[in-house]
């Protein structure tokens, strides 16, 4: 994934947007409703820094906050999205749920 994307780890939105869309380049309904929500929030927040006239680059906190805002935070000991055995403590600045 990280060649896909232009040589970065790609972030949990990306991440989930990079696993979800098929090679039709369509994802099915539930994932495209969660992938269009996860775009309108993340451009919602770069207008707000950019009235604000800040940087519109987001951290990876803000990221997932988007990410978990839309898919809600991750459970039971395991990240969606980063394959089986993949947890909390291997993804950086993952949200977790108590």
């Amino acid at each position: 994934m990280k060649n896909e994307n232009g040589g970065v780890n790609p972030d949990h939105c990306k991440m989930f947007e990079l696993t979800h869309v098929h090679d039709n380049e369509k994802p099915d309904e539930p994932n495209s409703k969660a992938i269009a929500l996860m775009k309108d929030k993340i451009d919602k927040m770069k207008t707000t820094k950019r009235a604000s006239q800040l940087p519109e680059v987001l951290n990876d906190f803000e990221i997932n906050e988007v990410y978990a805002s839309v898919l809600g935070k991750e459970t039971r000991g395991g990240v969606r999205g980063f394959g089986i055995g993949a947890i909390p403590e291997q993804v950086p600045s993952v949200l977790v749920q108590k």
